[in-house]
């Protein structure tokens, strides 16, 4: 038995839920032996994680009664009993938290410990990277920096859109819940206070761009948090008369939403780091507007009709307000093939190629 300790930090509303996490059952589903086994650990932030989600072995990463955060000298008491009593394979999911990772591998049990690091930034210390004995990243531009920085290379693993057809049981039940009237779905790129800012403002602070009887739905985000957002814009009320959240959903669920979706918008968020939304929207076959960044790796898609590029929030609100007068499309007309080259663009992901060999090394370890 091989033993995986997933190391993160869980500072979303739903740490379980994140694309982490997801990476990291992708991870798992690529190794080829099943006798792994997966233990894990979150430091978490109690201020954005709710009570109910937060297990006994978890670490919070501030001061009981404080906002002052804690150092890995006054976290790791807490740490320490809740490490397993053997680690094979420590998966990181956030390189934030290396100098945590520098203490477990500097106990005497861990020596031999193999480091697999999920990285979507460049920006951390060479001496993670050096120790890293794989290293995974989502996106091309981030490869490239981690290659210029310490001579070494990362895998690629976009985490894609999957090929999917939703029972009729769930797209009945959301054609019954979703607006109807023509409505544009927007997936929220992460769970934090900044990024619904951001999601925001990509709007101009405003919906008044939506028809009346039309709405922004959003899918990915803390209902309360992103409304809250909207709510104390200028144009307030008006913005709660024209969107609807609906936080985190079921796999089934997620899907029939995001194929019932006649509209796609993709706010000021990097394409790189979010790659698999970007790949939503453009495969689905619904009209798509979004900010240029939100586009990086695929201008070639960028076609003015179906697929409109724009630079700022006035360019988003004339763009969006088009995309609600014109025709509904359906993804036959636009992909009449699943076998679509661009279907298989989105969906081709880079094979974990290095597990077999770290296996083997550690097996040989153990």
């Amino acid at each position: 038995m091989v033993n995986v300790f997933f190391l993160s930090q869980a500072t979303a509303s739903a740490p379980l839920l994140s694309l982490r996490a997801k990476r990291l059952a992708n991870f798992m589903e690529s190794l080829p032996t099943p006798d792994w086994q997966v233990d894990s650990l979150a430091i978490y932030d109690p201020r954005v994680v709710l009570p109910t989600q937060i297990r006994n072995r978890d670490v919070s990463a501030y001061q009981a009664g404080g906002d002052q955060k804690m150092s890995c000298e006054l976290l790791w008491p807490q740490i320490l009993p809740r490490l397993p009593s053997q680690i094979d394979v420590l998966f990181l999911a956030d390189p934030a938290l290396w100098e945590v990772v520098q203490r477990i591998l500097s106990l005497p049990m861990y020596q031999a410990t193999k480091l697999v690091v999920d990285t979507t930034q460049a920006d951390f210390s060479l001496e993670l990277f050096k120790r890293a004995n794989l290293i995974f990243v989502a996106s091309e531009h981030v490869r490239d920096q981690v290659q210029a920085l310490n001579g070494r290379s990362a895998s690629l693993i976009r985490d894609g859109v999957r090929d999917a057809n939703p029972a009729d049981y769930f797209l009945s039940k959301w054609q019954h819940r979703l607006p109807v009237f023509p409505w544009a779905l927007n997936i929220v790129p992460e769970v934090n206070g900044q990024v619904y800012r951001q999601t925001v403002n990509s709007f101009g602070q405003s919906l008044a761009c939506v028809p009346i009887d039309s709405k922004v739905v959003f899918l990915n985000c803390a209902q309360y948090a992103l409304t809250k957002e909207f709510k104390d814009c200028p144009f307030g009320e008006l913005n709660l008369s024209r969107l609807q959240t609906l936080g985190f959903l079921p796999e089934y669920d997620f899907q029939a939403v995001t194929q019932l979706a006649p509209i796609y918008t993709l706010t000021n968020h990097s394409a790189d780091e979010n790659f698999w939304i970007t790949a939503q929207a453009l495969s689905s076959g619904a009209r798509v507007v979004a900010y240029k960044q939100a586009l990086v790796g695929f201008e070639s898609l960028v076609d003015g009709e179906r697929v409109l590029a724009v630079e700022n929030a006035a360019q988003f609100q004339e763009a969006l307000r088009d995309a609600f007068l014109k025709p509904v499309l359906t993804l036959a007309s636009v992909l009449p093939d699943s076998s679509n080259s661009l279907y298989v663009q989105f969906n081709a992901r880079t094979s974990f190629a290095a597990v077999p060999a770290l296996l083997q090394s550690v097996m040989v370890a153990a």
